[in-house]
């Protein structure tokens, strides 16, 4: 039942990933956000021809109790692309973050977490 329930919600999150450990600079727009993201950590560090064309902030629940005052916050960012083959592409290429502290992983809905898990 549950699972007819999240379907649309499920729709919404097929081009999604979500991309933890990026440093947003502060007062960045979405817009200058995405333009980051596609130059430097997927054209320049992963080497992939793909694009985000959206990109969303989120906090960790984790760092919602930080009080820190720095510049740079290494919350979440949502990336969403324009086709599948775009999303799968960049989960691929996601070796090329070994050796960093970013991390990709897919947006799935509680359901999902508790069946992959």
């Amino acid at each position: 039942m549950e699972n007819l329930a999240d379907a649309p919600k499920q729709e919404e999150r097929k081009l999604n990933l979500r991309l933890i450990g990026f440093e947003a600079k502060e007062g960045e727009t979405e817009n200058e956000l995405v333009q980051r993201l596609n130059t430097e950590l997927l054209q320049g560090q992963m080497r992939l021809r793909v694009k985000v064309i959206v990109a969303t902030r989120q906090r960790l629940a984790t760092s919602q109790a930080s009080t820190s005052t720095a510049s740079t916050c290494p919350d979440a960012v949502l990336l969403k692309f324009a086709t599948s083959e775009d999303r799968q592409a960049a989960l691929r290429g996601h070796k090329g973050l070994a050796g960093t502290k970013l991390g990709l992983d897919e947006d799935l809905m509680p359901t999902q977490h508790a069946r992959k898990s």
